[in-house]
């Protein structure tokens, strides 16, 4: 089961505030993107339910860009929320989560990895992780490479995977 980016985002948002730190939208679009790569390494599952894109300045997940974009490059205020409309035309709004899912075992294995992607690249800044991902051979870079002057084309999850397992 893949689950929503912005549920991924909001329990990364979380993890950070337990350590008193405040995430900005590269720094946790580097987050996502590697807790995504080690999911389909260690766990041979995608870990979201979308697309990573190899944009001009690196990988992208558009729904995460989209929703926290607003914070250009400071702080995130708050987690992400998505509209669930009703019969009609009620609607709410839902703060996406990982136990809003329904398998508590593979929830707990994504809390479990998230927290290790967490002690692993937490104290990196956002230029730092950015520099990961545009190292040569790196699947965004392969994707760049193959694709010139194209923009928004996906990285193949097999690549993603490759890469993440080495």
């Amino acid at each position: 089961m893949a689950y929503d980016a912005r549920a991924i985002a909001n329990y990364l948002i979380d993890r950070a505030a337990m350590d008193g730190e405040t995430l900005n939208p590269m720094k946790l679009q580097k987050l996502v993107y590697n807790a995504h790569g080690f999911c389909l390494a260690a766990l041979n599952r995608p870990l979201i339910d979308e697309e990573i894109q190899a944009w001009t300045y690196g990988p992208v997940i558009p729904s995460i860009y989209h929703e926290f974009k607003k914070y250009g490059s400071g702080g995130i205020k708050e987690k992400a929320r998505v509209v669930h409309f009703e019969d009609g035309l009620k609607y709410r709004f839902i703060t996406p989560s990982i136990d809003s899912y329904p398998n508590a075992q593979e929830n707990q294995e994504t809390r479990d990895l998230l927290d290790a992607v967490w002690e692993s690249f937490g104290d990196l800044s956002a230029v730092q992780l950015s520099n990961l991902t545009h190292r040569p051979g790196t699947p965004w870079s392969v994707t760049v490479e193959q694709n010139p002057g194209r923009k928004g084309i996906n990285i193949p999850q097999d690549r993603l995977k490759e890469w993440f397992a080495a």
